[in-house]
């Protein structure tokens, strides 16, 4: 090896011209082997990932075998990259993909990234066993995807079709070792062997690659010839594209005898030199600090861009170690010095009278002893020098007098009862010394056989002092499992066999005998230790069997365990116990576990004495090495707002001794990269603070991240690009725009803009602040740099935070924001135009960020509390910044038509206004909106994600075609049949066609054989609103020339057969201009094909049924959609449009001046658009909205969607009416035929139905219905008129309504009901709701709005309630049916929304006015009934009709049995003469009700009796007098009181004299009630206990 680094390093090629290196090298996957033990491997085993994509390996043997070997000289003989490394030996009938030995990844090739169009570079070490076979080292399931590799002599990257090799040259040097590279570009392939190029050619996918890329990325494979028979090391895949220097890089330094890296390494100095001049970072025994030149002192450089940056490794010859043998002595104790140089030292000395040691050392290694030793303190430093450099290391030696105890070690710490454990130690300055008590003192060992699990104590003394030091000995009780790793928090790590990610605990047998399991049990209960039973099993000597705590409660020996409980990530009690003749042994006891953190697990070190949390899980494997604790997080001692004045922000963690890191460009520090804090930071203007905290040993906290934002800095934001970003003007054909106007800052005019009125602008609603590395986000291969960029390959690592100002109310509810990490995506279709300063923007929430969801209410209760990604929408086509349009740019458009799907009872997606900083540049004004996909389904409507179907059009990016993005399109194949079946002239009985894609036979009524296909109200109410607003650009695009679809989704659950697609309207931009008819029909031939099939395309399928109108069934409910929306007060009608673009208009006109500011000027517009054109822009659109009633209704009437005979009018439309006010039904035309018992007044078809009546005169309504009517004219119906009459009813109020039970917890699912696939508790909750007034209640608008959410406008029983009348409001309908058969459904309002807490949580029923009707917070610890958490009992109010106070505990009970009495009650009646005693025992009648028995059988011959009770009783010092009481739980109409007394004269209650100490409900419809006196007996006096029991009647 050259003495000179730098010249022969960059001969290897190691300078690194790297242009491309604008962010890190996204290292998705790395398998470095090192830490699986040698030996065989075998299928399902983990293969820790040490990448980032969240993933392990998992491995797969169909036949032959894996094998981790070790190899200390592995590569083709230089000392490189030492460790373990895989060897594969496939078995003969070995096939490909899946069917030989393999890896699998755990991730799918689209998941990565990688799809043959984006870029990607996949590494490994291999040694090929021949050149024949074909050898794929990367591959997909089935071998017809990805294969990169090895075939026919010749190194191969394929793409399915698209291949390249290197045509022999190199052959396969089958024995030995190469690093081979294969990148791809997205359009070009390149293979590299040990760091040089070898083949390049074509790249894309084709064929197989592009209809696959669901299939995991396999690891050791073939494509159709053999199987992959060789060995691998230091596998990774990335998301970007490495260059020619930095492959070279990889190579070079594995092999480099001085440095030996993996490529996890070689990433580090990749991803530090995105931190820019000054930084560094260790990477093993080198600190590579970034300089902005060759630094030209020897040092080793390596150039990591054109420009001259680089880094600089260390001068001269590496110490790799310098020590000495005792660091603490003695004065004048001998000490040796040894040490590990670099072989090319020519200079080796060490200071302090040592001198040249050079002669002393052979290989770089020597030592020396210095006797005496030091008489001080003394620092001795080591110097190894050459013509490169010099390089330097010190050791210190101090001095004490005290004794010393250099080591205290055990040959083992994990070993069976009466094992022979060897102790060893070290000493010094020592003249007594002892181990447990005994004399040991001049030795230096013992052997030990513990029993049981030991703590060894080391003792050293002499004339100064005392010193000790202990090791624990754990002892295994053969044949006996203990709890050896816990996930509480489990979101990515393991699926269950319901594909659910719940929590799971891993037992571990780690002795050499085969565990018994018989009566083994889990418990989360300390006081329940056998809670849950594991079934009867072995468990193999060092086995390990997992058990999933989900509370679903199964437990067959040989199928998937869970326990009935689940875990919390707080941390809780957990127990693994047998119970061996009544006694219970506890085998693993832990009170509580600590705090838990997403799929990060905790349990026992290899050492199995060790706890700790580990990053890298091992569900069913041996646990690694890892985190004895966590740092507790970072606390800002300012949080993140608006500031007007300097400020000074300490940051700190109640963890001792940590190291913290902070940045203020936006990218998140590491415990090796960003500023090291000493100090509080001064703050003055814009600045976005992210912090770690760190310490050897621990958990580093998350990154936290504050935005501090001045609005005097924000609005004087230069037009100069600030530090880090791109000049103003087009980069990487992007445009970069940064200021804020001062015309409008500075404006006069107060109307359009001023400094306080720019300010007010921005801090009157909440901002955004996201924050990233910066060259993620604005560099060469950052993603707004490339907008046109999409997938994952394109997302970037961000946080993201809600900032409220100074003084916001937000109107829904939230008190304060939230920060999260996510990642960040450019969304968008022709908005993504590099020439578009303002992209919108898309936040994806998933564990390998932090937090897999976001949680937090970001819609208030308009919305649900859990998302797995937002959308950060913008005005585009219309708008200042892209378009420079003066006219059209309202921020209005897009929102209306969503806003109007809402009103209209229909699935939407929400939205609300922020202004967005990014990285503390101020962006605009934008919107948030939820994404119609699977996971906002299951949110919103239940199920699980995996089981919807989300078909979209696949825009531009897809050739306007239809697309699954999530499920598949076998449903939506189905209605495309059905709606061409209808165009068929030849097909017969169109209406039972058009029934049947609705699940209904063909008289209309519901068959539950059928699947419901399409929600035919919803697809009318979608193509209603599309017509209104006149949207060209969905679902049809007039800029596609009606051929093709763009802009819709849909959705359906393919497992729920009773519901059908649902339509949502989505990136409406292009809408509510003049003149627009988008009615149609557009007759395009793209009708009848499949790929572009839409919700229009289906619309005018339907239309072809044949029928007359007042015959045909769809042009009906057209007819009765449409007079429901733009008659009477509808959602469609100018008053109702008009104030639903108000409300959205009245919060733009607040804040559009800071839109202005930032935009207005943005295309050169001079001067800048300003709120005047945003006002013109906004009462153009009211002006067209004005119109559209009356227009698209004509349109309508047209295309014959609606009648020309008039439907009939109410004097009233529908509200409270009196019983004695008539009501006046009015048409046109013809006569009036009207139903109020729900029906129809026109039967399918077109007859007249038999409930419906004649109109001749005013009706007086006597009871609360709906009255339908329509108006009929020899054989043809107008559309229907509907409204429904509240008669007599009173409002809701606290003296009518209360929640007369709760049932939070339920018991857990029987067998039945969980193969009905009901799996958790949750699913049976249920919430009752009584009238207890004399009158009717209006349950209009009457919502629960804590706790759950509810509104009574849904309910499926009508809109009133009646006297004494209760109703029930479920989880889950089908559930409650199975577990309540004999509950009525009339009485079932519906399903509500959300979950209730097993803990306790407020309710609030509030009335349509907003007042609070019912508000309480319910628990589940004493004072509050216990038995309904967990035992499965329901919380009853006692004595409802009382009105009592609900936020009152004992107000309420346990239900009498289990589960309740859902919408009766379980209370009993006292009848008789209260102060009777029948049976002469001296109890009343009334007592004896209470306590359960009979006042006919005197006590003592049965029944619980208060005699036993021992109410005088003898002193006992110090000690309360207690009362036990037995009583009956359903005696409601009584109430008791427990009085205390020491003179039989004056009784009292009341807390001060009487405790209530516990209430235990015994399972048998009786409670046991303990109460004591408040004070202690006294010696000598009297105490005396009476129940007094008083009717409430």
């Amino acid at each position: 090896m050259s003495q000179s680094k730098t010249s022969s390093l960059l001969a290897a090629g190691l300078f690194l011209a790297c242009s491309l290196l604008t962010s890190q090298a996204a290292l998705l996957i790395h398998y470095s082997f090192d830490g699986e033990a040698p030996g065989s491997l075998s299928t399902g085993e983990v293969i820790a990932n040490l990448g980032t994509s969240g993933t392990n390996g998992t491995v797969g043997i169909p036949s032959g075998s894996i094998t981790v070997s070790a190899d200390a000289n592995r590569v083709n003989g230089v000392a490189g990259e030492l460790g373990n490394y895989l060897n594969f030996q496939p078995g003969a009938d070995a096939n490909e993909g899946v069917g030989s030995t393999h890896i699998t990844s755990g991730s799918s090739l689209s998941s990565l990234g990688i799809d043959g169009n984006t870029s990607y570079s996949m590494m490994a070490w291999v040694k090929f066993d021949n050149s024949i076979n074909d050898n794929m080292v990367f591959g997909g399931n089935s071998g017809s995807v990805l294969h990169l590799g090895a075939r026919g002599n010749s190194y191969w990257s394929g793409h399915w079709g698209d291949d390249i090799n290197s045509g022999g040259s190199p052959t396969i040097d089958a024995g030995n070792w190469h690093h081979v590279t294969w990148t791809n570009s997205g359009t070009t392939q390149e293979i590299f062997i040990d760091g040089a190029s070898v083949a390049t050619g074509g790249g894309g996918s084709s064929g197989g690659f592009s209809g696959n890329l669901s299939e995991n990325l396999l690891i050791g494979t073939s494509r159709n010839q053999g199987s992959f028979r060789g060995s691998l090391d230091d596998v990774a895949v990335f998301s970007t594209l490495l260059n020619d220097s930095q492959i070279a890089a990889f190579h070079t330094l594995s092999t480099n005898v001085d440095y030996g890296y993996n490529a996890g390494e070689v990433d580090q100095m990749i991803t530090a030199h995105q931190a820019g001049a000054g930084s560094s970072v260790a990477v093993g025994d080198t600190t590579w600090e970034y300089v902005v030149s060759d630094p030209a002192d020897g040092r080793y450089f390596i150039q990591l861009d054109s420009g001259g940056s680089g880094l600089a490794g260390s001068t001269g010859p590496p110490v790799r170690e310098f020590s000495v043998d005792h660091p603490l002595i003695p004065a004048g104790n001998p000490i040796v010095l040894s040490w590990d140089v670099g072989i090319n030292a020519t200079s080796l000395s060490i200071d302090q009278g040592v001198g040249d040691i050079l002669p002393l050392t052979t290989g770089g290694i020597g030592q020396i002893t210095l006797n005496p030793g030091p008489s001080s303190a003394t620092t001795y430093t080591i110097t190894a020098s050459n013509a490169d450099g010099a390089n330097m290391a010190q050791v210190t030696v101090n001095i004490t007098n005290q004794p010393i105890i250099e080591s205290f070690t055990a040959d083992q710490i994990l070993v069976a009862p009466g094992t022979s454990v060897q102790l060893d130690w070290s000493t010094l300055n020592v003249t007594a010394l002892d181990l447990n008590g005994s004399n040991v003192n001049g030795t230096t060992s013992l052997t030990v056989n513990p029993a049981t699990t030991t703590t060894y104590t080391l003792s050293a003394t002499n004339g100064q002092g005392v010193n000790t030091s202990q090791l624990t000995v754990t002892v295994i009780i053969p044949g006996e499992p203990v709890i050896n790793e816990v996930s509480a928090t489990n979101q990515s790590i393991l699926l269950d066999e319901d594909g659910e990610s719940t929590d799971w605990i891993e037992l571990h047998n780690p002795s050499g005998t085969t565990a018994i399991l018989n009566d083994y049990y889990l418990s989360d209960d300390p006081s329940l230790p056998t809670k849950w039973r594991l079934p009867n099993m072995n468990l193999a000597p060092g086995g390990f069997l997992m058990i999933f705590a989900s509370g679903k409660d199964r437990a067959v020996a040989g199928s998937e365990l869970h326990t009935n409980f689940s875990l919390q990530a707080g941390g809780e009690y957990l127990a693994l116990s047998k119970v061996d003749g009544g006694v219970t042994t506890f085998l693993s006891e832990f009170n509580p576990y600590p705090n838990q953190f997403e799929d990060i697990t905790w349990g026992y070190f290899p050492d199995g004495n060790t706890l700790g949390y580990f990053t890298t899980p091992t569900p069913a494997s041996t646990n690694l090495i890892g985190a004895i604790d966590y740092v507790r997080d970072t606390s800002f001692s300012l949080n993140r707002g608006f500031y007007t004045v300097p400020i000074s922000v300490a940051i700190s963690s109640n963890t001792p001794s940590v190291d913290i890191r902070y940045t203020t460009d936006g990218s998140a520090p590491t415990t090796t990269t960003g500023i090291l804090y000493t100090g509080p930071i001064g703050i003055s203007s814009t600045t976005v603070l992210r912090a770690i905290a760190y310490r050897t040993g621990y958990l580093p906290t998350n990154v936290d991240t504050n935005t501090y934002i001045f609005l005097d800095d924000v609005i004087t934001q230069s037009e100069t690009a600030p530090t880090g970003w791109p000049a103003s003007g087009t980069f990487n054909g992007q445009l970069y725009n940064y200021g804020m106007d001062s015309d409008i800052v500075n404006s006069g005019n107060s109307a359009i803009g001023g400094v306080q009125e720019v300010k007010d602008a921005l801090s009157v609603i909440p901002s955004i602040s996201i924050s990233l590395k910066q060259d993620d986000f604005s560099g060469g291969s950052g993603i707004f740099s490339n907008p046109g960029n999409r997938g994952i390959a394109w997302e970037r690592p961000a946080s993201a935070e809600l900032i409220f100002p100074t003084g916001y109310v937000d109107p829904d509810g939230n008190l304060e924001g939230f920060q999260i990490d996510a990642g960040l995506r450019v969304r968008g279709g022709f908005s993504r135009s590099g020439s578009n300063p303002k992209h919108a923007l898309r936040l994806f929430f998933r564990a390998e960020y932090g937090d897999s969801k976001l949680r937090f209410p970001i819609f208030g209760d308009e919305g649900v509390d859990e998302f797995d990604n937002l959308d950060l929408r913008t005005s585009q086509n219309y708008s200042w910044a892209f378009q420079n349009d003066a006219n059209r740019n309202t921020f209005l458009r897009e929102v209306f038509s969503r806003d109007t799907q809402r009103d209209m009872g229909q699935p939407y997606t929400r939205s609300r206004y922020y202004h967005i900083y990014i990285n503390g540049i101020y962006w605009g004004l934008y919107m948030t909106q939820e994404r119609a996909e699977a996971s906002y389904a299951e949110t919103y409507f239940g199920g699980d994600k995996a089981n919807y179907d989300t078909v979209k059009s696949a825009g531009s990016s897809g050739g306007y075609t239809n697309e699954a993005t999530d499920g598949n399109l076998d449903a939506w194949q189905d209605i495309f049949d059905m709606g061409r079946n209808l165009v068929d002239p030849g097909f017969v009985n169109k209406r039972a066609e058009y029934y049947k894609m609705q699940g209904l036979d063909s008289n209309g009524v519901r068959d539950t054989n059928l699947p419901v296909l399409i929600d035919m109200d919803n697809l009318i109410d979608f193509m209603l609103v599309t017509f209104w607003v006149g949207n060209f650009d969905a679902p049809l695009s007039n800029f596609l020339g009606n051929d093709r679809p763009n802009n819709f989704f849909s959705l359906r659950d393919r497992t729920n057969n009773d519901i059908g697609f649902a339509f949502y309207a989505h990136d409406a931009e292009h809408s509510l201009f003049s003149g627009w008819d988008r009615t149609g029909p557009f007759n395009s031939s793209n009708r009848a094909v499949f790929a572009y099939s839409n919700p229009q395309f289906l619309h005018e399928d339907l239309l072809q049924n044949l029928d007359s109108f007042s015959s045909n069934e769809y042009f009906m409910a057209w007819a009765d959609r449409t007079h429901k929306a733009f008659f009477n007060d509808g959602v469609l009608t100018t008053a109702s449009a008009t104030a639903r673009i108000n409300s959205r208009a009245s919060i733009v006109d607040q804040v559009i001046v800071a839109e202005s500011a930032r935009w207005g000027d943005a295309k050169g517009a001079n001067p800048p658009h300003d709120r005047n054109d945003w006002i013109g822009a906004k009462n153009s659109l009211l002006s067209i909205a004005g119109g559209r009633n009356s227009t698209v209704l004509g349109q309508l009437v047209a295309d014959g969607l609606y009648p020309t005979l008039a439907a009939p009018g109410f004097s009233q439309h529908g509200g409270h009416i009196s019983s004695v006010t008539p009501l006046t039904i009015t048409n046109a035309s013809g006569e009036i035929y009207y139903t109020t018992d729900g029906s129809d007044p026109r039967l399918i078809g077109g007859g007249i139905h038999t409930s419906a009546t004649l109109y001749t005169g005013p009706l007086l309504l006597t009871t609360t219905n709906p009255v339908r009517a329509r108006s009929y004219d020899t054989g043809t119906w107008s559309a229907l008129n509907e409204a429904t009459f509240i008669v007599d009813a009173v409002v809701a109020s606290s003296s009518n309504l209360v929640v007369s039970e709760v049932h939070y917890r339920p018991a857990a699912p029987t067998p039945a009901e969980e193969d009905a696939g009901f799996l958790e508790r949750s699913v049976f909750e249920f919430l009752e709701v009584m009238n207890i007034g004399p009158n009717e209640v209006d349950m209009t608008n009457v919502r629960f709005t804590d706790g759950v959410e509810f509104n009574f406008d849904n309910s499926l029983q009508g809109i009133t309630l009646a006297p004494g009348q209760r109703f029930i409001l479920v989880s889950n309908i089908d559930a409650f049916q199975i577990r309540y058969p004999g509950v009525s459904s009339s009485l079932i309002a519906g399903e509500f929304s959300g979950s209730l807490s097993n803990g306790g949580e407020q309710i609030t029923l509030q009335a349509s006015d907003n007042s609070v009707v019912r508000g309480f917070t319910y628990d589940d610890k004493s004072p509050w009934p216990e038995s309904p958490d967990g035992d499965g009992f329901s919380l009853t109010l006692i004595d409802p009709g009382g009105g009592p106070d609900h936020a009152d505990p004992f107000s309420w009970r346990a239900s009498v049995t289990i589960g309740g009495s859902p919408t009766g009650s379980d209370a009993s009646s006292f009848s008789g003469n209260a102060l009777d005693d029948l049976d002469g025992d001296g109890l009343k009648a009334l007592i004896e009700y209470l306590l359960g028995s009979s006042d006919t059988v005197p006590s003592g011959a049965a029944g619980p009796t208060v005699a036993a009770q021992n109410l005088i009783v003898p002193p006992v010092p110090a000690a309360p007098l207690n009362l036990n009481l037995a009583l009956d739980i359903s005696a409601d109409d009584v109430e008791y009181q427990v009085e205390i007394t020491d003179d039989l004269a004056v009784w009292e209650s009341g807390s001060g004299h009487v405790v209530h100490v516990s209430s235990t409900n015994n399972g048998d419809g009786t409670l046991t009630v303990v109460y004591r006196s408040a004070d202690p007996i006294v010696a000598g006096i009297q105490e005396y206990f009476r129940l007094r029991v008083i009717s409430r009647s």
